[in-house]
């Protein structure tokens, strides 16, 4: 991608320069947004970006790129919940129910009221960090009245962080188990391991 040279002292950049294919590479990633924003999409930039030019202009024998397998999609996943190392909860939820549906199960099987902001957060299959919030929060890509499971391609062992409530800091931790081809119209919980924390403990007065 590129040629560099490093300062001894300091590790700054003394020289940088673009290889061809780097220069290429760059110059179709570039194409590629430009293209998303005319559109109007907000997906991935990598549905927008065609390196098929860029790769012919250095290898003209190669005559397409790589596609994408098509994701596999159950109908309904069951899902490890876990705060903390003692109390984990065992969902079964749709691949169509919503990630609102998602959130408001999480703390009903832990006796949470819902009544504090929330977000998802996980890993693209490209590894980018990508966060799902409530409505009213505005620092994540998308929102969960608006995206289902089935969006986040969700495969066995995949890990999802729910945060709830910004000032408690509560931190789930989910685990995708496996799919199944059993659908669900409910979420259901199917396991319960240990007794979960109070959500508003009632502390001693210090004063």
């Amino acid at each position: 991608m590129a040629e560099f040279q490093l300062e001894d002292s300091n590790r700054e950049i003394h020289f940088l320069k673009l290889t061809p294919w780097g220069q290429l590479f760059l110059n179709a990633c570039r194409q590629g947004f430009i293209d998303s924003l005319k559109d109007d999409e907000y997906e991935d930039d990598y549905e927008h970006i065609n390196l098929l030019p860029a790769i012919k202009a250095i290898r003209p024998d190669v005559q397409k790129n790589l596609e994408l397998p098509e994701p596999v999609i159950a109908a309904s996943y069951v899902l490890s919940v876990a705060l903390g190392s003692q109390c984990a909860r065992t969902l079964k939820v749709s691949a169509d129910h919503l990630l609102e549906d998602l959130a408001e199960a999480i703390l009903d099987a832990f006796d949470f009221d819902c009544d504090h902001l929330y977000h998802f957060q996980y890993l693209s299959p490209f590894g980018a960090d990508r966060m799902i919030g409530h409505p009213a929060v505005d620092f994540c890509d998308a929102c969960v009245t608006e995206t289902r499971l089935r969006q986040l391609e969700p495969v066995p062992g995949m890990k999802i962080t729910f945060f709830f409530d910004y000032g408690d800091n509560w931190e789930f931790d989910i685990v995708v188990m496996h799919g199944s081809e059993e659908s669900t119209s409910d979420i259901q919980v199917i396991e319960r391991k240990g007794e979960a924390p109070e959500q508003y403990p009632e502390y001693e007065d210090f004063y």
